[in-house]
C-alpha cells in the first residue's frame, strides 16, 4: 500500500484457537496525545515488553502500551510502511517503502544493526515466515515479493504477483497468503520453492487490504473497500461467508482466544467487532465508535486490547502539474494512540493522557510555594460540604486521586468530593431525579486546591489550553462550584458510554459534538438536562464540566483535602 497518512493494516496472525468467550462490552478505553509531525502506516505490539511500534514517515515511535510516552525512535527510515518483531532472532525490521530498503534493529536497544537494499519498488506489507527464516517484504510498484535471509541479511529470491500487494500472513507451516488488491485476488505462496502454488478470485470483496488468518480452522479474513469482510477456506480457496463491515477498512486482526474478527474502518471511524460462531458461521457484535481516519491497527492478545491511531488534518493544497492530487497534511498535534478494551472489565482503567511539559514531580512544589491570585470584592464564607455525607448514592471516582488522569500522576492524597453547600444540595437533587431514568451520578472531580490548577496549565502543552483553567484566573473549581462527572447504570453499577473519554482534550469533548453512537449522544445530553435544571450550566469544551449558578459568590481556595474537616470541608 502507498504511504499516506490513513493508511495502515494490521500485524497480528493468531494461530490458537479456543471456545469463545461471553461478548466482551468493548469501547475506547484510553487515548494518548502523542503528536508529532508525519503520516503513519503500520503498526506492531510487543506484549511482553509493552511496547507498541509506530511507522511515522521516516522513522518509527516506540511507545509504552501503558501510558502512550515515547520509549525510543528508530530514525533513517525513509517510507516506512511495516515493523515486523522477530523475538527469536532479538530483531526487528521495518520495510522502506521511498529508500527500497529493509532496517534490521535491536530489539532491546533499538539501534540499527544494517540496512538490508532490495531490487524491488516500494515495500511496503512485510512478515516473517519461521519455518524458512526468511523475511517477505510485498512490493507495491513492483508487484512482487522479495525473500530475504533475516539472519544473513540478504536476499535469496523474487516472486512475482502479477498485481498490487497488499496484507500478507504466514500459517507457520510453510506457506504465506497475501492479498491482492487491484486483482480482488488471494495469492498462496509456497516458501519452501519460493513461487505462488494457488490464486482464488475473492467473490463479494474489492480491494482487499487486511488480512487476518485462523490457522486452526484454516479461515481467512480480507477486508474490502465495498464494506465486506470476505472469508475464505485456506486449503481450497472457496468462499466461506461475506460479512458487513465499516467503511474504509485497512486492517484486520483475529482474536483466537475470544472467537472475535476486528475491522478497523478510517472512513467512518468504526472499528468492526465480529463472532466466529463456526468455522462456517460469522455475525457483526458491534460497531465500536473510534475515530475518523484510525485504519491502522495492532492486537495484543495477552492484554485484549486493540491499538489505533488516528489524527486530524489540515486541507490540502492546491493542485500543481507535478501534484495533482495533493493529499491533506496531519496536524501534527492531533496524533492519538486510542485503546479499545473491554469497558466492563473489573480493572478498567479508561483515561486520556498526554505527555506533560514538564514532569508533576518538578511542578508540584513550584505551585505548592505560589499563592493563587489576589482578588477583590465581598465573597461569601466558604462552606465546602463533602458530597458524599449528603447522599452515599452519589459515586466517587476521583481520577487525580489515581494515575488514571491526563497526566498520568497522583495530584491528590485521597479520593474526596467537596462541593460549596448549595451546589452540594443541587447536586443531591440531581441524583433524585436521574434515579427515575436508571441512572445515578459518578464524580471525577469537584473542589480542586489552586494549586493542583496551576500544575495543570504549566505540564499542558499550549495547544491543549482550552481544556484548562488559567491559574491567573483562577478556576470554578477553586471556587467549589464546578463538578466533573459521568452517569452510572443503576443495574449494572458501572459508567455508561459517553461519545469522549473523561478529560479528552479533542472535539469529542465537546457538549455539542455530533459523532460518536446515539446511545452515548442521548446519555451525555440526559445528563445536561438534569444538571441544568438545578442551576448547573455546563462548560462549553467538556461536556462532563458544570459550574454551578453562585460560582462568583466564592473567592479562589488552596486548602488541600486533607487539611479540610471530614465532616464540613473547614480547614483544621
Amino acid at each position: 500500500m502507498c504511504m499516506q497518512p490513513l493508511i495502515g493494516v494490521v500485524l497480528l496472525t493468531a494461530i490458537a484457537g479456543a471456545t469463545p468467550a461471553a461478548p466482551p462490552n468493548l469501547a475506547v478505553t484510553q487515548r494518548f496525545a502523542v503528536g508529532a509531525a508525519g503520516g503513519w502506516d503500520y503498526l506492531s505490539v510487543d506484549a511482553d515488553t509493552h511496547r507498541l511500534f509506530v511507522s511515522r514517515a521516516d522513522r518509527v515511535m516506540v511507545l509504552d502500551t501503558r501510558d502512550g510516552k515515547l520509549l525510543g525512535t528508530i530514525p533513517d527510515t525513509a517510507g516506512v510502511h511495516s515493523v515486523v518483531l522477530v523475538p527469536a532472532l532479538g530483531r526487528g525490521f521495518t520495510s522502506n517503502g521511498r529508500a527500497n530498503t529493509i532496517t534490521e534493529f535491536d530489539l532491546t536497544s533499538l539501534k540499527t544493526v544494517r540496512t538490508i537494499a532490495i531490487d524491488a519498488q516500494n515495500p511496503d506489507a512485510m512478515l516473517y515466515d519461521a519455518p524458512s527464516g526468511h523475511l517477505l517484504t510485498f512490493n507495491g510498484r513492483s508487484l512482487d515479493a522479495t525473500v530475504v535471509d533475516a539472519r544473513a541479511g540478504k536476499p535469496v529470491a523474487t516472486i512475482p504477483l502479477g498485481g498490487k500487494p497488499e496484507f500478507a500472513v504466514s500459517d507457520g507451516h510453510g506457506k504465506v497468503y497475501v492479498n491482492i488488491e487491484d486483482t480482488a485476488e488471494l495469492k498462496r505462496i509456497d516458501t519452501e520453492r519460493n513461487l505462488v502454488d494457488a490464486t482464488w478470485k475473492l467473490g463479494n470483496c474489492t480491494e482487499p487490504t487486511g488480512l487476518a488468518l485462523d490457522a486452526t480452522h484454516a479461515r481467512l479474513f480480507s477486508v474490502c473497500q465495498n464494506g465486506t469482510m470476505a472469508v475464505t477456506d485456506a486449503r481450497s480457496g472457496q468462499a466461506v461467508a461475506s460479512v458487513a463491515i465499516g467503511a474504509g477498512p485497512d486492517a484486520a486482526a483475529y482474536d483466537a482466544a475470544r472467537g472475535l474478527i476486528f475491522s478497523s474502518n478510517g472512513e467512518d471511524g468504526t472499528l468492526t467487532v465480529i463472532r466466529q460462531d463456526s468455522a462456517d458461521s460469522y455475525r457483526v457484535l458491534t460497531n465500536v465508535p473510534t475515530q475518523k481516519s484510525a485504519r491502522t491497527m495492532a492486537l495484543d492478545e495477552k492484554a485484549q486490547r486493540i491499538y489505533l491511531v488516528g489524527a486530524e488534518f489540515d486541507p490540502p493544497p492546491p493542485a500543481t502539474e507535478q501534484q495533482p492530487h495533493p493529499r491533506p497534511s496531519v496536524r501534527a498535534e492531533s496524533f492519538t494512540v486510542i485503546v479499545v478494551g473491554d469497558a466492563a472489565a473489573p480493572d478498567d482503567a479508561s483515561f486520556f493522557h498526554i505527555q506533560p511539559v514538564r514532569p508533576v514531580a518538578e511542578l508540584l512544589p513550584i505551585a505548592l510555594a505560589q499563592k493563587p491570585p489576589a482578588e477583590r470584592g465581598e465573597f461569601r464564607v466558604p462552606d465546602l460540604v463533602e458530597v458524599a455525607t449528603l447522599d452515599p448514592t452519589i459515586k466517587l471516582d476521583i481520577r487525580y486521586a489515581t494515575t488514571r488522569n491526563f497526566l498520568g500522576t497522583p495530584l491528590y492524597s485521597q479520593a474526596r468530593a467537596f462541593l460549596q453547600r448549595p451546589a452540594a444540595e443541587a447536586l443531591v437533587r440531581v441524583q433524585r431525579t436521574l434515579a427515575h431514568d436508571g441512572y445515578g451520578l459518578l464524580i471525577h472531580d469537584a473542589y480542586r486546591p489552586w494549586y493542583v490548577t496551576k500544575i495543570f496549565w504549566d505540564a499542558t502543552p499550549s495547544d491543549k489550553h482550552e481544556f484548562v483553567a488559567d491559574p491567573s484566573q483562577g478556576s470554578r473549581h477553586n471556587r467549589g462550584c464546578a463538578v466533573d462527572l459521568t452517569l452510572y447504570d443503576l443495574n449494572t453499577g458501572r459508567a455508561v458510554e459517553m461519545p469522549s473519554l473523561y478529560d479528552e482534550m479533542t472535539e469529542r469533548a465537546y457538549p455539542t459534538y455530533a459523532g460518536g453512537s446515539d446511545a452515548a449522544r442521548h446519555l451525555r445530553d440526559l445528563l445536561r438536562q438534569r444538571m441544568e435544571a438545578q442551576g448547573f450550566a455546563v462548560y462549553e469544551s467538556e461536556w462532563w464540566h458544570f459550574d454551578y449558578r453562585d460560582w462568583k459568590s466564592y473567592g479562589i481556595q488552596n486548602v488541600r483535602f486533607e487539611d479540610l474537616d471530614h465532616a464540613n470541608g473547614t480547614p483544621h
